[in-house]
C-alpha cells in the first residue's frame, strides 16, 4: 500500500462516526491494519497489526469474514464481547473493510443525526479523492451532489461551485463524441443490478475524460432513481498511448538505418519479436531468416563452437538482470557464407511479466571484427614489449578507451593483487567497476576520459583504491598516456604503468593521524601546563636555539613569543638579585655536566616576586651525545606561601603546646616547692626543737643528739635549696636579676669561681621570659659545677636594643655536642626547645679547653 493510500484510509477511519476495521487478507489470514478509536472500544484494546483469529473476542468475526466474496457487501449480526452488532463487510482481492454498528432492539428510535453524519462521511471522504464524484437524480434530471475541486475547474474552464454548474458539463463535450455521449446516458439508466459503465469521451479543449457510473438507489419497483459517476482525466495517458504508437514507429524507422544489430527477443521461448534489417544483411542474413531459425539453430549458425559455452553462461546472467542494468559479451559467429566475424552484445531486460521475472530481452549487437584485427595488430607490436613488460615490478596495462577493459597486462605483478590478466580481461564493464572503491570510480572514469581528449605527450596521472581477490583494498597510482589512434585519429588505446602504493599510503594515513594526535596532545599539554601553572622549555644543543611554550611565558608575565630568549636575558631581566649566583650556577651544571637535578628560585616580575620550581631532563642521540635540553617550570609560590603558613601554624601551635608544658611544670614546681617548705620543712623544724630540748635534759647523749641535728639541719638545709631551684619565691617577688644572683650565691663551691655581670636591665621582663631565662642559666650552670670539672665560670646577661643576649662559659672539659643529647637535668635539647619557644637563637661551642653557649631572646 502506498503512502497515500495509507494516508486516505486513516483520514476516513477517523472521520468517521462509524466502527471501521481495514483488514489485508492472504489466504485465510486476515491482518489488522487500520481501526478508528471506536472500534478499538468495541473490541477492547488496540489489535492493529494482529491477525483476527486470535483475538478471542472476535472468533465470530473472524468466521465470518471468511465468507466474504470479493466485489460484492456482505452482512451479518455476530457477537464481540458478549454484544451483537451488526457487520457490513466490502473486499476485494487482498483486503476487506468492516462496519461495526451496534445491533438495535425493537422499537429503537433512529438517531435525527445518523443522515447528516452519513453526509459529512461521505463528503470527507469524497473531497480527497481526485477523481469528479456525484450523484445524479433520474426523477428531478438533477445533480444532487458533487465533490468540489479546483482541478476540475481548470480542466473544464468553469467554476464548479454547485451542482447546476455540474450539468453544464455536456456542453463541453467534443461534437464528434456526443453520440457517444447520449448513448452512454441512456444505458446506464438501464443498468441492472450491481453492474456499472464506463465510457471515454474527448472534450472541445482537447483533453479526454473516463466515466464510470453504476446504480446508487433504486425504487420499489427496481427502477433505478439515483446515479453515481466518477468521473476521470485521462489526457495524460491518452497522450502517452499517442506517444507509443509514434515512438514504435519512430523507433523502428531508427533501428534499421543503425549500423548495430537490435534484436527483441521473447523469454522463455526465445523466438525473436522484433530485429531491424539492414545490419542482418550485411552478416547474410535476412530478419525473416533470422527469426524462421530456432533458438538452438542460431547458436549453430551465429555462434562460434568455441564460445558456445560463454554465451551459454552470459544467457543465464542476463535471466537475473534487474531494471537498468546491462550485460555485456564478445563472441564469434559465423555469417551464411561460413566466414567468422566477432560481435559485442549488449543486453538488457525489455519488459516483465506481472510476477517480475523477463519477457522480453534487448540485444544490441555490434559488429567489432575490424577492431579486433586491428586489436590483433597491437598484439603484434606488443610482443616485444611483453619481454620487457614481465620483468617489470609495476602493473603495465593497455586499457581500451571504450570499454575501460584490460587488453594488455603484464603477468606477475597483476598477481600482487590477486587477480590474474586473464581474469580481469574477462570481466564484464559493471565487475571491473566493482573492484574499485564507490569514491574512486568516477574520478578514474574521468581520468581514461581525459585520453580521449589529449595530445600524444601528454602525461595524466591517478591515485586510486582497488579491492583484490581477498576483499581487501589497496591503494595505486596510475601514470598513463596515449598508445594508439584509429584512421580518424581519435585515440583508442592508452597505455598505464600502474605501482602498489598501499604501504605508503598507509604510512601517510597513519602520519596524519600521528600528527593529528600530536596535535590533540599539545592541545591537553597546553590546558595541563595552563591548569598546573607550569610552562615548558627546550635548548636544541645543536643549533642553540632556546624554545620557551607560551604559558612559559605567561609565567614571566611576557605575551608569547614576544621576545627572543636567552640564558644571559633571563637571569639579567627575572631571576631575584639574592639567587642569580645560585641560579647560573645551575644553568652551568645542567650544560656542561649534564644533570638533571631540580632546582628551585625566586624571579620577579611585573606581578611581583614568585617562586619556581625548574626540572630539566636531557635527550641523547644513538651515540650518546646530548641533543636536547627540555625541561618543565613550575609556579610554586602559592604552594610556599601555604607551606609557610603552614610552618607559621604549626610552630605557633607547638609554642602553645611549650607554653603550656613550660606553665604546666612551674605550676607543679611551685607546688611541690611549697609542700616541702610548708610540709617537710616544718616538720623538720619540729624534730630540730625537739631534738635540743633532748639534748638539754639528758647528758649522757649529747653527742648522738649533736650529729642527729647535724643530719636534720642538713636535710633542713636541702629541703631550703630544693623549694628554692623547684620555685624561687624570689624570682617572682624582684625579677630576673635578683634570682640570678641568689642562684650563684646558693652554688658557690670551693673549686669553682664564678663570675657574674648583669647590665641593662631596668625593669621587669616578661613572665615567661624570666622563667625560661632561669631555667636555662640554672640547667648551664648546674652542670657545669656537676660535669665539667671547671675551675671558673663566667655569665653574662645583657639587654641591648630589645634582644636579650645570655652568654655561660667554662674552661672545663667540654663536650661532644652530636654525641652528647644530655648535659644535666633539662638537657641541651630542652634549652634548644627553650630558645625556639621564644624565637630566640643558641650557639654552642664546646672543646677540651672550655664550652661557651650564648643565646640571644627577642623581646618583642
Amino acid at each position: 500500500m502506498n503512502e497515500q493510500a495509507n494516508s486516505l484510509i486513516q483520514r476516513v477511519f477517523n472521520v468517521s462516526s462509524e466502527a471501521l476495521i481495514y483488514l489485508e487478507t492472504a489466504g485465510q489470514d486476515f491482518t489488522i491494519c487500520f481501526l478508528n478509536e471506536r472500534s478499538k472500544k468495541i473490541i477492547g484494546k488496540d489489535v492493529t497489526g494482529e491477525n483476527l483469529s486470535q483475538i478471542n473476542s472476535c472468533k465470530q468475526l473472524f468466521e465470518f469474514c471468511k465468507t466474504v466474496g470479493p466485489d460484492k457487501k456482505t452482512e451479518g449480526s455476530f457477537l464481540i464481547n458478549n454484544r451483537t452488532y451488526h457487520i457490513t463487510a466490502s473486499a476485494n482481492a487482498t483486503s476487506v473493510i468492516l462496519s461495526l454498528k451496534t445491533q438495535l432492539k425493537a422499537g429503537t428510535p433512529l438517531s435525527e443525526e445518523a443522515p447528516e453524519k452519513s453526509k459529512l462521511f461521505i463528503e470527507e471522504v469524497t473531497s480527497t479523492i481526485p477523481d469528479l464524484v456525484s450523484i445524479y437524480d433520474v426523477t428531478s434530471d438533477s445533480v444532487i451532489y458533487a465533490n468540489k475541486n479546483d482541478y476540475w475547474n481548470k480542466l473544464f474552464n468553469i467554476p464548479i461551485t454547485g451542482k447546476k454548474e455540474l450539468l453544464r458539463i455536456g456542453e463541453y463535450i467534443h461534437p464528434d463524441w456526443l453520440k457517444e455521449a447520449k448513448q452512454f446516458t441512456k444505458k446506464r439508466k438501464e443498468l441492472e443490478g450491481d453492474n456499472s459503465i464506463e465510457t471515454e469521451l474527448k472534450l472541445i479543449n482537447e483533453k479526454w475524460i473516463k466515466i464510470r457510473s453504476k446504480a446508487f438507489k433504486r425504487n420499489t419497483g427496481g427502477q433505478i432513481t439515483q446515479i453515481i459517476s466518477v468521473t476521470t482525466c485521462i489526457t495524460n495517458c491518452k497522450n502517452s498511448e499517442q506517444q507509443i504508437k509514434y515512438q514504435s514507429h519512430f523507433i523502428e524507422g531508427i533501428t534499421h538505418g543503425m549500423p548495430d544489430i537490435v534484436t527483441v527477443v521473447d523469454h522463455p521461448s526465445g523466438k525473436i519479436a522484433f530485429n531491424n534489417r539492414d545490419p542482418l544483411t550485411a552478416l547474410g542474413f535476412t530478419p525473416e531468416e533470422i527469426k524462421a531459425l530456432a533458438p538452438a539453430e542460431r547458436m549453430r549458425y551465429l555462434v562460434h563452437p568455441d564460445d558456445h559455452e560463454g554465451f551459454r553462461k552470459f544467457q543465464n546472467k542476463i535471466n537475473s538482470l534487474p531494471d537498468n542494468r546491462i550485460e555485456e559479451f564478445e563472441y564469434r559467429g559465423n555469417n551464411k557464407k561460413g566466414e567468422v566475424f566477432w560481435l559485442r552484445v549488449r543486453s538488457s531486460v525489455f519488459t516483465r511479466y506481472s510476477d517480475g521475472s523477463p519477457k522480453q530481452f534487448l540485444h544490441i549487437g555490434q559488429n567489432i571484427s575490424a577492431q579486433k584485427k586491428a586489436e590483433g595488430q597491437i598484439t603484434d607490436q606488443l610482443h616485444l614489449m611483453n619481454q620487457i613488460a614481465f620483468a617489470m615490478p609495476d602493473m603495465l596495462s593497455v586499457i581500451d578507451l571504450e570499454t575501460q577493459k584490460i587488453y594488455y597486462g603484464n603477468k606477475e605483478p597483476f598477481a600482487l593483487n590477486g587477480f590474474s590478466v586473464e581474469e580481469l580481461q574477462v570481466m564484464s564493464t559493471e565487475e571491473l567497476a566493482e573492484i574499485i572503491h564507490p569514491e574512486d570510480r568516477l574520478p578514474l572514469n574521468s581520468y581514461f576520459e581525459i585520453f580521449k581528449t589529449c595530445s600524444d605527450e601528454d602525461i595524466h596521472e591517478i591515485e586510486y583504491r582497488a579491492m583484490t581477490k581477498e576483499g581487501l583494498w589497496k591503494w595505486f597510482r596510475a601514470r598513463g598516456k596515449i598508445f594508439s589512434r584509429d584512421k580518424n585519429n581519435r585515440p583508442t588505446h592508452c597505455v598505464n604503468i600502474v605501482q602498489n602504493i598501499h604501504q605508503f599510503k598507509e604510512s601517510e594515513l597513519n602520519l596524519k593521524a600521528t600528527v593529528g594526535r600530536l596535535k590533540y596532545i599539545k592541545g591537553l599539554f597546553e590546558e595541563a601546563e595552563k591548569i598546573g601553572s607550569m610552562g615548558s622549555w627546550e635548548k636544541n644543543l645543536t643549533t642553540g636555539k632556546l624554545f620557551w611554550s607560551d604559558e612559559l611565558y605567561c609565567i614571566y608575565g611576557l605575551s608569547p613569543q614576544s621576545v627572543e630568549i636567552t640564558s644571559q636575558y633571563y637571569v639579567n631581566n627575572f631571576v631575584h638579585p639574592d639567587d642569580k649566583k645560585k641560579t647560573f650556577l645551575h644553568i652551568k651544571s645542567i650544560y656542561e655536566k649534564n644533570c638533571e637535578e631540580a632546582a628551585e628560585y625566586r624571579i620577579i616580575t611585573h606581578e611581583g616576586e614568585k617562586v619556581l620550581l625548574s626540572q630539566p631532563r636531557i635527550t641523547y642521540n644513538e651515540e650518546g651525545v646530548a641533543v636536547f635540553i627540555r625541561g618543565v617550570v613550575r609556579d610554586i609560590t602559592a604552594q610556599k606561601i601555604a607551606e609557610q603558613e603552614m610552618m607559621s601554624f604549626r610552630l605557633n601551635q607547638q609554642k602553645e603546646i611549650l607554653n603550656a608544658v613550660l606553665l604546666a611544670q612551674e605550676q607543679e614546681r611551685e607546688r611541690i616547692g611549697e609542700s616541702l617548705h610548708n610540709g617537710v620543712a616544718q616538720q623538720l623544724y619540729g624534730i630540730q626543737t625537739r631534738l635540743q630540748l633532748v639534748g638539754s635534759n639528758n647528758g649522757n647523749d649529747k653527742e648522738k643528739l649533736r650529729e642527729l641535728i647535724a643530719i636534720v639541719n642538713e636535710a633542713i638545709n636541702d629541703t631550703r635549696r630544693i623549694s628554692f631551684e623547684l620555685v624561687p619565691a624570689v624570682l617572682k617577688d624582684y625579677g630576673i636579676e635578683v634570682a640570678l644572683r641568689n642562684l650563684f650565691q646558693r652554688m658557690i663551691k670551693d673549686n669553682l669561681s664564678i663570675q657574674v655581670k648583669i647590665s641593662g636591665i631596668n625593669k621587669r621582663l616578661p613572665e615567661k621570659v624570666e622563667y625560661a631565662v632561669f631555667r636555662m642559666v640554672q640547667e648551664l650552670v648546674n652542670n657545669i659545677v656537676k660535669h665539667s670539672g671547671a675551675t671558673i665560670a663566667t655569665v653574662n646577661i645583657s639587654l641591648v636594643t630589645k634582644v636579650l643576649n645570655i652568654s655561660v662559659s667554662d674552661n672545663g672539659n667540654g663536650f661532644d655536642e652530636n654525641k652528647n643529647t644530655s648535659i644535666g637535668g633539662l638537657g641541651l635539647q630542652s634549652i634548644k626547645n627553650r630558645v625556639k619557644f621564644l624565637d630566640g637563637i643558641i650557639k654552642i661551642n664546646s672543646s677540651s679547653s672550655g664550652t661557651g653557649i650564648l643565646i640571644k631572646i627577642p623581646l618583642n
